[in-house]
């Protein structure tokens, strides 16, 4: 039999001692590539190639080498008398500490290690101090637009606790922050790194379900699941706004698992002031509570629970009604989900208030009395903080389109069950415009928010500016669908509902301009600036407006002044395109698409 050649690689025999450790380990043949050997590579294991064949310190002898002089200042600590000669530490975090003192947090991140076998910022568990106060504060200014409505002040006094301290915020939720920090800079040397932090902080949501193996008290583990559903909501924004709408969904409705689980849903109180008089969400009675959470110790960390439901809540309307499913979060006594939470408070006021039963209202259900036009604006209480209103814009979103939905099916459907439902459907929605034109006008009015200078850097408020400016949107959003139902029960080519319609949908584009003016004027160091995804679906519901007004007048007589109305309802549509096309993430582009297709198959 003929000989077969010998590979070049088969012909290179390590001698003795060449090895990598992983693969001496593991008793396989190692060809000795540098920096990572064949064998590693292929295992995925290309970070643990190790060699000790002397050719620069190996990274676990470097790690040695750190600890061996923290011992020694340790010891030279606790014992003053042991050595007066100075040791010197190796401060292994000193280039970025020097990038980040000169540089933005984009430049930083390019740093390299400045000695062989140093690990990059990014292979780290958690980033170094310097990288993590960064990301940080290059996530905060956007916070409450991307839907985190925890206090940032304990949230950035827990990042100074040691690494497993109970009170340090959980790995899942700084692992979504800096997640999203990542895509805030807009800088490809950081975005890379996207889809390593989300790996991360998926795997750290099944650890932050667990009880910490018995090593926590109650207050603790109810840290941890309130993180995990900050987390998740999180990480819901996040998939929305790269348009994957259905792992967002998935993880809003985690969220909404998780919160009517823990019972967060009836967080209320009975008259009196009674600590005992409290219900902190506990649903183990109805049969529905998979964990009761503990008694929270102050009045912040209750008003952390009540924000977080209510953030959960907005996520499951607004995105019920973008993909046309029904809600996840019933509002239904019948279910056990019955929602008696009161309407949340700024955090800042939750931080003021000295004892836990100043910081919950008496009363239950909180959104039905909204929207039976009982309770419009509160005087006192939570009813008007900026998260508040912004829940409260959603229960008038998702319920709009609901009854809309109910009124067509009984249009279309001879079913006598259908058809009372859609009579009720008509009673309702001529209640729920009341309604909604009340809070409408409650608001501050966008010709004085138009008026303010947005300055992320330097003015905390900027960030509430545009969630007041979303909840204008889906105020015009929920009328749409109440104006499409009564010009449809009303005869054909009622111009006041046709008008009052194209009013509403301007005043959606007119919320986008001012949104994305404040995007492309931004000037915060790092970022961009951020808008909700949802903007991007209320837009897409005012430019149809807009086309429908379009088509329907180019199949009517032409009028004297059609010609101007058409341009005028296509400037509009432009107008719209724009401001989304200003958007940061894919969410927004797809709209614009939409529009597009829509308007080219007329």
């Amino acid at each position: 039999m003929a000989n077969k050649p010998i590979s070049s690689t088969q012909q290179t025999v390590l001698q003795r001692g060449k090895a990598c450790l992983g693969c001496r380990r593991r008793k396989m043949r190692c060809d000795g590539a540098r920096p990572s050997c064949t064998q590693c590579i292929r295992g995925n294991r290309a970070g643990d190639c190790e060699y000790t064949d002397r050719q620069g310190p190996t990274h676990t002898q470097v790690l040695e080498e750190n600890v061996a002089l923290l011992q020694a200042r340790i010891r030279e600590l606790e014992a003053p008398d042991f050595s007066n000669r100075p040791i010197l530490l190796h401060d292994p975090y000193k280039t970025y500490r020097q990038a980040g003192s000169s540089t933005t947090l984009g430049a930083s991140s390019r740093s390299m290690p400045s000695r062989p076998g140093q690990m990059s910022w990014w292979e780290f568990e958690e980033p170094p101090t310097q990288i993590s106060d960064m990301l940080v504060a290059a996530f905060l200014p956007h916070a409450s637009s991307l839907g985190f409505v925890l206090s940032a002040t304990r949230f950035r006094a827990g990042l100074s606790l040691p690494a497993l301290h109970p009170g340090r915020p959980h790995p899942a939720l700084l692992h979504v922050v800096y997640l999203w920090s990542l895509r805030l800079t807009n800088s490809p040397d950081l975005m890379q790194h996207e889809n390593l932090y989300l790996q991360r902080a998926i795997l750290a949501l099944q650890d932050a379900l667990s009880s910490g193996g018995g090593n926590l008290d109650g207050p603790a583990i109810a840290q941890r699941r309130i993180h995990a559903m900050q987390a998740e909501i999180l990480l819901a924004q996040y998939f929305f706004s790269l348009g994957r709408l259905l792992e967002g969904r998935y993880h809003a409705n985690a969220a909404v698992t998780l919160s009517v689980s823990c019972g967060l849903h009836r967080i209320s109180r009975s008259p009196g002031p009674a600590l005992s008089r409290i219900s902190f969400g506990s649903s183990a009675n109805l049969g529905i509570g998979l964990f009761e959470l503990a008694a929270p110790r102050d009045a912040l960390e209750l008003g952390e629970r009540v924000r977080v439901f209510w953030m959960i809540y907005i996520t499951d309307r607004c995105w019920s009604v973008a993909l046309g499913a029904p809600c996840v979060l019933a509002d239904d006594g019948v279910l056990g989900t019955q929602i008696n939470t009161p309407w949340p408070r700024e955090v800042d006021e939750y931080e003021r208030i000295n004892d836990i039963p100043s910081a919950v209202e008496t009363g239950s259900r909180t959104v039905h009395n909204f929207l039976s036009g009982q309770s419009v604006q509160h005087q006192e209480g939570g009813g008007n903080s900026y998260l508040a209103l912004r829940a409260k814009a959603s229960a008038l979103y998702e319920r709009a389109a609901r009854l809309a939905a109910m009124w067509y099916s009984g249009k279309y459907v001879s079913t006598e069950t259908v058809k009372t439902y859609s009579l009720f459907a008509c009673t309702d929605l001529q209640a729920l415009a009341r309604t909604t034109t009340n809070f409408a006008r409650s608001l501050t009015p966008l010709a004085q928010l138009a008026t303010q200078v947005v300055d992320f850097s330097a003015d905390p408020d900027a960030d509430s500016r545009q969630t007041l400016l979303v909840v204008h949107g889906l105020a015009h959003a929920a009328m749409i669908p109440i104006l499409a139902v009564r010009g449809a029960s009303e005869p054909s080519g009622d111009m006041s509902v046709i008008n009052a319609r194209l009013t509403h949908a301007s005043e959606i584009a007119r919320v986008l301009d001012m949104l994305s003016g404040d995007m492309s004027s931004a000037d915060t160091g790092t970022s961009a600036g951020m808008l909700d995804p949802i903007l991007s679906i209320i837009g897409l519901s005012a430019a149809q407006v807009f086309l429908e007004e379009y088509n329907r007048m180019r199949q009517s007589p032409q009028a004297p002044t059609s010609t101007s109305r058409m341009e005028a309802l296509r400037a509009h549509i432009e107008r719209i395109k724009i401001a989304l096309g200003r958007g940061t993430g894919p969410i927004f582009a797809q709209q614009v698409t939409k529009i597009d297709e829509m308007f080219s198959s007329e």
